[in-house]
């Protein structure tokens, strides 16, 4: 139960070399601090048998260049993103919506997906449900914009 694994490479070659001696699928819940990650832990990382992916954090709009050289070094290791990687969309609130839109489509242009998550100690307003309902259920968030989706739902 790290939360930064990344930060201590020793410690996270040490528990990626038992998983993959062992075969143990993987899932790291708490998500990889991707500014860590340079081109042996993306090597790495293709390494590891995973359970439900490769989990990352985009929280603030402003890393986006790093969001988008993380994924292309992800693309680069063979890491199929598509399938396997997912980036944390954090939506603070009402005020943090059209950021959480646009990190959403940056992620989707880069072939990646989002899981937007809320603060579980505020009222999700209908948008922000309808945005988490998009993003997070993979068919509707590759066969719609939220702006088709919201047509429909909001």
């Amino acid at each position: 139960m790290d939360n930064n694994i990344l930060f201590d490479k020793e410690w996270f070659y040490s528990v990626t070399d038992f998983c993959i001696d062992n075969n143990l699928k993987t899932w790291f819940t708490q998500g990889f601090d991707a500014r860590l990650m340079d081109r042996d832990v993306a090597d790495r990382l293709k390494e590891l048998p995973v359970y439900k992916g490769l989990f990352f954090a985009w929280d603030n709009v402003d890393d986006e260049d790093i969001v988008r050289e993380k994924i292309e070094l992800l693309k680069s290791s063979g890491i199929n993103t598509r399938r396997d990687v997912i980036f944390y969309v954090y939506c603070g609130g009402e005020y943090d919506y059209d950021s959480a839109v646009y990190r959403c489509r940056v992620l989707k242009s880069l072939n990646t997906n989002p899981f937007v998550m809320f603060n579980i100690d505020e009222t999700p307003t209908k948008k922000i449900n309808a945005l988490r309902r998009w993003a997070n259920r993979k068919q509707l968030f590759w066969t719609c914009d939220i702006s088709e989706y919201n047509r429909k739902s909001v």
